[in-house]
């Protein structure tokens, strides 16, 4: 999971969108964005089925592949 964050960490601050426009783009609370781009899974464990719909967000609005980081999800 942390390397997906990276990724995703990497690609948005690559595009220059802060963070709060990605929450802003994506639905997903900043806690959550941060959450994600830091790989801490354990900030999911109320809603962890969710978590799989919020890298795919934040995929599409980055304008990057989610099928990339599927097979990662999933041994997750």
């Amino acid at each position: 999971m942390k390397n997906i964050g990276e990724k995703l960490s990497l690609a948005r601050e690559k595009q220059g969108i802060p963070l709060e426009e990605m929450s802003n783009r994506t639905k997903i609370a900043v806690d959550r964005l941060k959450a994600i781009e830091e790989g801490n899974i354990g900030f999911f464990d109320d809603d962890i089925s969710y978590l799989r719909y919020y890298i795919r967000f934040y995929c599409n609005a980055l304008k990057i592949d989610y099928e990339q980081f599927r097979d990662q999800l999933e041994n997750a």
